[in-house]
């Protein structure tokens, strides 16, 4: 079961993840922001994963490096199903 700091990390990850969807929503007609909003939802799950690893004292080069290209390939989804 996830204790208090765990549940506070991952809702601030679903939030934000949650934001970006939504503004991938209401950005629908706008490729530019689309892309912007992209970058910045695989940034910051980037961000938040190697941070969340390095408070639990657990990080490391594999960790990065995953959150790293999990972020790229995420972002080559979304940018190449909003150029279809």
């Amino acid at each position: 079961m996830l204790d208090d700091k765990h549940l506070k990390h991952y809702l601030v990850l679903f939030v934000v993840l949650c934001l970006c969807l939504a503004l991938l929503l209401f950005f629908r007609f706008n490729r530019l922001a689309q892309i912007g909003v992209a970058t910045f939802g695989s940034s910051f799950y980037c961000f938040w994963g190697i941070m969340h690893h390095a408070l639990e004292e657990r990080l490391n080069k594999k960790i990065v490096t995953e959150y790293i290209l999990f972020g790229i390939l995420a972002f080559l989804i979304i940018s190449t199903a909003l150029s279809v």
